[in-house]
């Protein structure tokens, strides 16, 4: 038996799915699309190559709604949390006692197996490092305001001169900005053999990204990029 909503039949309908292998398993957002025979041919996850989705086991959650995409997400992010606490390193001091093994002993609160600094070192490393690993950040560390929106808004705040990012994005300080246009005159390669020296060039507007290591790079959105409701404007510099 699945969770509500995920079932072991398989798409019928193109669009945009969650699938795992099981409840036990991450989900993977799948493109789902029909080709020229009617066939339904799947990509996305771990899936670097269209798949047969009559060929494809496991569980499937979609087409992807409002509603879908937000449970699928927990789920991912419930899943990282779980790894996350089970990968823990002990202290030292922590060891049973009979409050945390005995069911009714007295004063049995908890596991008792932790104490107050231990469960606190303990969440911080689910919390914090689980949430980075899987690309789930903080928008207060990460100098971004807390309103997020889709990336309609996120093209109309890039147009008006802010910086924006996805709580979603794995590196820290990573950004987009808008690069204005510009015209310039040839003086130097490597235009500089492509065109006669003192030729006037229109650069055209474009977007940038600042990537986690500190280098500018051109921006081109994934399909993710698109769909996600994760934006933020970058209200601080970092």
């Amino acid at each position: 038996m699945t969770e509500a909503g995920w079932t072991r039949k398989k798409p019928i309908v193109a669009g945009w799915y969650w699938w795992r292998d099981d409840s036990k398993s991450m989900p993977h957002a799948i493109l789902v699309w029909s080709t020229s025979d009617n066939t339904l041919q799947a990509k996305g996850g771990f899936w670097t190559t269209s798949q047969d989705v009559a060929r494809m086991d496991g569980e499937w959650l979609g087409p992807i709604t409002p509603d879908t995409y937000q449970q699928g997400r927990v789920a991912a992010n419930v899943d990282a949390l779980v790894d996350r606490f089970l990968a823990w390193p002990l202290p030292a001091s922590v060891c049973s006692d009979l409050c945390a093994t005995k069911q009714g002993y007295p004063h049995r609160s908890g596991t008792n197996l932790l104490s107050a600094v231990e469960a606190k070192a303990m969440i911080e490393h689910v919390l914090g490092i689980a949430q980075q690993a899987h690309g789930v950040q903080s928008t207060k560390e990460e100098g971004m305001n807390n309103q997020n929106f889709n990336f309609s808004r996120a093209l109309e705040e890039i147009k008006a001169g802010h910086k924006v990012a996805r709580a979603g994005w794995n590196g820290k300080n990573m950004f987009l900005f808008l690069v204005p246009g510009s015209t310039f005159k040839v003086n130097r390669p490597p235009l500089l053999g492509i065109y006669e020296e003192g030729t006037e060039i229109n650069y055209c507007p474009h977007i940038d990204m600042r990537t986690a290591d500190g280098k500018i790079v051109p921006w081109l959105a994934s399909q993710t990029d698109l769909l996600a409701n994760d934006w933020g404007i970058v209200s601080e510099a970092r």
